[in-house]
């Protein structure tokens, strides 16, 4: 027997349209998986295994970048892909176990485990009788546009499996749990956008990296670097923070101080302090005596005269004075 024919979908948050929803379905029978097929919306088809009727019960929440849910089965059941599309998968077993084939390797992950892969990789998931897993499906672009706007790289390099025992992991998989929960009968508008957000910096901030990922650091530092020194270049003369430079090369303050250190081997306030004294140095050539050397000194940040002439004389051998006579 076959349970609720079409997707039971409701908006979440009432009467105002929402791009959040959530949904519940339950098949018992032969037939009802293909029925299931033809109402499911991500890139995956289901399959019965064995000869026993199968089972499955279904619920969760779908969003415009994540759709979760969990799927419970005391049959078990299998899962293969159905259509190609740029998402995530991300799976957490809550009980019993699971078996991926996946673009040449295959493991096995219980409920201490968590894999998360790209869903064209995936070749075939079969879990387990009297499993319970939580599955999510996050689009590409989502995670990687993310991904650029806290690290500067929109390169991602999951490792396929992932261990559990860390509080941000276990963490991560709390947020599964809410969304694929009873957020239907308790969740609004407001809750249900945010824990999408928030599952999507949980994944990027705890889920582990091939090592390859090490290997596109230099390229990303490189992006990083350039395009800090097109914002300190054209706001040399104006207050900079370290923040605003962090927010205009798209990176977070620790990955743009690394990237600075690793690419020009200076801080990005050494390396602004550096390219004012140089616009000081030019202007003091060209001052000809007309302008006080305080003056200089003040329009490209020095404040303190004593400071100033002492930097000054450390990289060009003479005082400011002497640079802005010789120029006269």
């Amino acid at each position: 027997m076959y349970h609720a024919v079409a997707m039971e979908a409701s908006s979440i948050g009432g009467s105002k349209p929402s791009p959040f929803r959530s949904y519940r379905e339950t098949v018992a029978g032969n037939d009802g998986f293909d029925r299931i097929n033809a109402a499911l919306t991500c890139p995956i088809r289901l399959r019965a295994v064995g000869r026993e009727a199968p089972d499955l019960d279904l619920k969760g929440t779908i969003g415009p970048d994540v759709s979760v849910w969990r799927m419970r089965s005391v049959t078990g059941f299998e899962s293969l892909p159905r259509f190609d599309e740029n998402v995530y998968t991300l799976s957490v077993p809550l009980r019993g176990h699971f078996a991926r084939d996946a673009d040449g390797f295959a493991y096995t992950a219980d409920a201490s485990q968590a894999s998360l892969i790209r869903s064209s990789r995936i070749l075939r998931t079969r879990c387990a009788p009297r499993s319970e897993v939580v599955h999510c499906n996050i689009r590409a672009h989502a995670l990687e546009e993310r991904l650029e706007v806290l690290t500067g790289s929109r390169r991602p390099a999951f490792r396929p499996l992932a261990d559990l025992s860390s509080l941000p992991m276990r963490a991560l998989a709390h947020t599964m749990r809410r969304l694929a929960g009873d957020l239907d009968e308790g969740a609004n508008a407001l809750s249900t956008p945010l824990l999408h957000d928030l599952l999507l910096n949980q994944i990027l901030a705890a889920w582990p990296q091939e090592e390859g990922w090490h290997g596109h650091g230099e390229e990303n530092a490189a992006r990083v670097v350039a395009r800090s020194l097109d914002f300190i270049e054209a706001h040399l003369a104006e207050p900079i923070t370290v923040s605003q430079i962090a927010r205009a090369a798209a990176a977070s303050v620790r990955t743009l101080q690394a990237s600075f250190r690793s690419q020009t081997g200076q801080t990005p306030i050494g390396y602004i302090l550096e390219r004012r004294l140089e616009r000081a140095h030019a202007d003091l050539q060209a001052n000809a005596g007309r302008l006080h050397v305080s003056q200089i000194a003040y329009r490209w940040g020095f404040f303190h005269l004593s400071d100033f002439s002492r930097r000054y004389r450390t990289r060009y051998g003479c005082l400011p004075s002497e640079t802005s006579r010789r120029g006269a």
